[in-house]
């Protein structure tokens, strides 16, 4: 378990569950974000596969023992499946929960990832093979995306995935949280940014993505009454105007 720097008794909870389990190793740093954590628990590790629990959400118990199963038998480099979302008042949602069982290969498997539609970029809800973290070192000043950004890099060099359509964990939901026009802004920037780390074959599919982002960035600084809005706004036309020749990727509705 990696404390990043937690300033309430999060060390000492820890502390007593590695007492109990000689299986759990517990490293404190300071403060340093969420991907630079990860950085650091990465490093550390070695087994032959690794997976990531955010520290408010929770897994049911047979989550890894199946995306294991999955990720061995068919021989895939990353072994994924759907979230449960657990809202404050108590209900939950299943995304999506459907019993399908798919193999990806690697357009496959990055068409789903930036579709969205089905596959999370949560990197929460996956299992991956250690040899993909050779050479991953995500800076983190990545600050928005995070997870999204760093399965592009990691969907980009598996040849194989397994999605397994069970919603084992439990991803807790926060109501009235308005996004900033820093982070609607950094979450653009970071779609850009994937476009050229993908494969030619499914740049178009990225492509797609960042520029739905920027029409429904700009829809929404148009009718935002932060004071930030309108200069974003006119960035986000400036961007539109320069890539007008790719709008023809969008979808009729958006473009």
């Amino acid at each position: 378990r990696l404390n990043d720097g937690s300033t309430d008794n999060s060390a000492d909870i820890l502390a007593e569950y590695a007492q109990k389990d000689d299986r759990i190793r517990v490293i404190t740093q300071k403060n340093a974000g969420e991907l630079a954590a990860r950085n650091t628990g990465i490093a550390a590790s070695s087994g032959k596969w690794l997976g990531f629990v955010d520290s408010d959400d929770a897994v049911e118990p047979e989550m890894y023992q199946r995306l294991l199963k999955n990720g061995t038998e068919y021989d895939a480099d990353i072994s994924h499946c759907g979230l449960m979302f657990c809202y404050p008042d108590g209900r939950r949602k299943p995304h999506y929960g459907t019993g399908l069982l798919k193999l990806q290969d690697h357009d496959e498997g990055m068409l789903d990832l930036l579709d969205g539609r089905q596959v999370e970029p949560s990197m929460c809800s996956k299992l991956y093979r250690a040899e993909l973290f050779l050479d991953f070192n995500v800076s983190d000043r990545i600050e928005h995306n995070g997870d999204f950004y760093c399965n592009v890099l990691l969907f980009e060099m598996s040849k194989l995935s397994v999605y397994d359509d069970f919603c084992p964990y439990l991803y807790r939901q926060r109501y009235n949280l308005e996004q900033s026009v820093e982070t609607m802004m950094g979450s653009l920037f970071v779609r850009q940014k994937m476009i050229a780390m993908c494969s030619p074959s499914v740049r178009d599919a990225a492509c797609r993505l960042w520029l739905s982002t920027l029409v429904n960035t700009l829809n929404r600084f148009s009718v935002s009454s932060d004071p930030e809005a309108p200069a974003a706004y006119r960035i986000c036309i400036d961007m539109l105007k320069k890539n007008r020749e790719k709008i023809p990727v969008l979808s009729r509705k958006q473009s």
